[in-house]
This record gives C-alpha cells, sequence and structure tokens, in this order.
C-alpha cells in the first residue's frame, strides 16, 4: 500500500502552479501527455488540457511539444487520444502558432512512453526545464512515470514541472487516456490510483520517496 505521509506530501508539492518558474522566462518546452477525445479542447465550465498549453504558451513563448501517435492506429478506437493533426488544429483556434507545435515520435502511446519520447527530444535539444501538463487525477502516476524514465535513462538536472487546468468539472463523464469509458471523472481517481499500485509493483514507476525528493529539488532549483 502507498505511503499516505508521502502521498499527501508529493499531491500538495505537486499542486503549487509554480508561478515564479512560468514568468520567469527561462521555460525551454511544454509538453503535453495524450489524453482521450474529449480531454483536449475547452467546454463550459471546464477549460481541458490544450487551453492550459495555449495560456503557458503566452506567457513563456516555449515551444509546445505533442505525442505524435493516433490513438486509433494503436488500438485506443475513436475515442482515445485524437492524434497531432487535430490537437494542432485546436491548438491554431487558441492561438498557438502550427510552427510552436512540434509532434514527437509518436513511439510511445501511453503515459510513461510518451514521457520516455519526449525525453529523446529533450536531450537532443539540450532543454532544460520543461511544463508538463495533464489532468489532475493523472498527474501523480504521470510524474511518477517521468521521474523512473529520466532515472532509466540517467537524465539528471531537467526539470519536469507539474501542471493542470484549474477549471475542472468532476461531474462529467470522460473518456480516460486510453478510450476507456466513459466514466465519471471520480470514478477516473479511483482507476488512477490502482495503477498506481499495479505498476509500481511492476516496476514501471519511481517510488513515492523519490517522487517526494524529485519534487523539493524541483523548489530549490526555482529559489
Amino acid at each position: 500500500m502507498l505511503d499516505t505521509l508521502q502521498l499527501y506530501r508529493c499531491m500538495c508539492l505537486m499542486s503549487g502552479r509554480f508561478p515564479r518558474l512560468v514568468h520567469c522566462g527561462k521555460v525551454s518546452a511544454i509538453f503535453v501527455w495524450g489524453r482521450a477525445v474529449d480531454e483536449g479542447a475547452p467546454t463550459p465550465y471546464d477549460d481541458g488540457v490544450l487551453k492550459l498549453v495555449a495560456d503557458l504558451y503566452r506567457q513563456t513563448g516555449a515551444p509546445v511539444i505533442i505525442p505524435g501517435y493516433c490513438g486509433v492506429d494503436v488500438g485506443q478506437g475513436g475515442t482515445g487520444y485524437p492524434g497531432p493533426q487535430v490537437w494542432r488544429g485546436v491548438l491554431k483556434v487558441l492561438g498557438v502558432p502550427g510552427d510552436q507545435v512540434i509532434s514527437g515520435s509518436g513511439c510511445g502511446h501511453n503515459t510513461k512512453t510518451e514521457m520516455d519520447d519526449f525525453l529523446d527530444l529533450a536531450m537532443t535539444k539540450r532543454w532544460r526545464t520543461i511544463l508538463a501538463v495533464t489532468q489532475v487525477h493523472n498527474a501523480l502516476r504521470a510524474m511518477l512515470g517521468a521521474v523512473k524514465s529520466m532515472a532509466n535513462q540517467h537524465i539528471s538536472r531537467l526539470m519536469v514541472v507539474p501542471m493542470w487546468p484549474v477549471a475542472f468539472d468532476w461531474g462529467r463523464e470522460c473518456y480516460g487516456s486510453q478510450g476507456e469509458g466513459p466514466f465519471p471523472r471520480t470514478r477516473w481517481v479511483d482507476e488512477e490510483f490502482d495503477r498506481i499500485v499495479r505498476y509500481q509493483a511492476k516496476g514501471d514507476l519511481a517510488s513515492l520517496t523519490d517522487l517526494y525528493a524529485y519534487l523539493m529539488w524541483l523548489y530549490r532549483e526555482l529559489q
């Protein structure tokens, strides 16, 4: 079972929004994990991940990195990640120029392997500071995977900073990142927690202790 205190520490640190970083002029890139067909564009009472990405682009001018695969091509059906062409179109409507949106390699098509693809690009580009966007219920698993991926690839001193939309409708039914559902978002909390336990047991995710240490390092670096 996950350590309750470490879980609480990690969620508190991750929810700080890191405003100093957003406005410091040193953001290298904005990465967004793939989400299901209805989790990108904003709707009434719900910003969607791409509205946050567009807001962050306007504040930082940093390029936006999106996953390069299409969910329909990797078994997610028509309800999974709609693909870079669709998301690039949504981002254009939200004010992000097309030449500022970069597609990843598309080799990975789940939360952890999307980050693996991104890390390859980040190392090639020598990026240092990344704003990493997902939905709040996915953020803990996403960051546990990111820390594990960085350890596996022997990457140090790369700042991957979690972000998620503030306007978020918990009563809405939505699909999961792999196209499952739709379920009420409150159910997705339980689903994500179950995946964290299972994937940690398989060795695919970092420990909460390792994530906490990483987040504390982030905050020290941002001082």
